[in-house]
């Protein structure tokens, strides 16, 4: 009973283990790859200044008010 024990925790903390390491590299490859959408584009601008930033459908781009965002 206590080599299944030993069995079981082993698999516990590989599992545990690899799923860090799999979450290291999805970050580092969603940070540093190629823009693939809005979001990931604006996060890959590091360098650039912006003041707004509208995301979302044509809907979020026909309701901006130009007055409002002048002041």
């Amino acid at each position: 009973m206590r080599k299944f024990f030993k069995y079981i925790g082993l698999l516990v903390i590989i599992v545990i283990a690899l799923l860090y390491l799999l979450e290291l590299l999805y970050t580092h490859t969603y940070k540093n790859g190629i823009p693939r959408n809005k979001v990931s584009y604006v996060l890959s601008m590091n360098d650039k200044y912006i003041d707004y930033i509208f995301l979302g459908s044509s809907r979020v781009d026909n309701t901006i008010d130009a007055e409002v965002m002048r002041l």
